[in-house]
């Protein structure tokens, strides 16, 4: 998908945090919001967090193995790239 690595690793580091910052915002309004806007936020949220994921962070890296995931709720919450 990208062939740089430079490029490619700090696309992952900024999505990273993007998805971060969503799964904080869901974290921080739950209780804040009515019961079913939140269930209704938190479902668009995670598919927009796993769809970043399937179709950004998985593809690079595929390409660059050097740059290590973690499992998708630990990198949410960790921001970890590498080891």
């Amino acid at each position: 998908m990208i062939t740089d690595k430079d490029i490619a690793k700090n696309l992952v580091e900024r999505y990273m945090s993007i998805t971060n910052d969503m799964y904080d915002d869901v974290n921080n309004l739950q209780g804040k919001i009515p019961g079913e806007e939140h269930k209704e936020l938190r479902k668009a949220i995670g598919n927009i967090i796993v769809d970043i994921f399937d179709n950004v962070i998985n593809r690079i890296s595929e390409e660059h193995k050097d740059i290590i995931l973690c499992d998708i709720n630990d990198c949410i919450k960790n921001k970890k790239v590498e080891k």
